[in-house]
């Protein structure tokens, strides 16, 4: 991975920078969309028509860089950025070979629920550290499998 002065990766190729392109814009698409239109017709919306069947493992890991530092810069008006980043990763997964399955839990804290949003694949959390599924209930997921 390249990095400027600062310590931030930048695309190397223009593979790269195509990829860098498609997570700026679909962060802010997200940011329109999200508080307007419900979670499975966006991820209907996402899901690829197929999955390639040659996977490009380098290229999801770049996605991930891009994603995670383009959140942390800008972030979204709604609590955490597990969302939207689950929904770009999803998107550009499934591009990129993965066949992954976008998950959403609740857990109660007391009188409160918190949310949570993650990836996984092949039944294993994908994409995020930890296991959301230990301390989330699924109440959602797409594709339901």
């Amino acid at each position: 991975m390249t990095f400027m002065t600062n310590g931030k990766p930048w695309p190397r190729t223009l593979v790269e920078a195509w990829l860098f392109v498609r997570v700026v814009g679909l962060v802010a698409l997200l940011r329109v969309l999200l508080p307007r239109v419900q979670i499975a017709k966006l991820l209907s919306w996402l899901a690829p028509r197929h999955i390639p069947t040659t996977a490009r493992p380098q290229l999801l890991d770049k996605a991930v860089v891009y994603t995670d530092a383009f959140l942390w810069r800008f972030h979204f008006p709604l609590p955490g950025n597990c969302l939207p980043r689950s929904l770009v990763l999803y998107y550009l997964a499934t591009r990129l070979g993965f066949t992954v399955q976008f998950c959403c839990g609740v857990q109660r804290n007391g009188d409160t629920l918190k949310g949570h949003a993650w990836l996984t694949r092949e039944g294993k959390t994908f994409l995020e550290e930890g296991s959301p599924e230990k301390q989330f209930v699924v109440t959602f997921s797409f594709p339901n499998r």
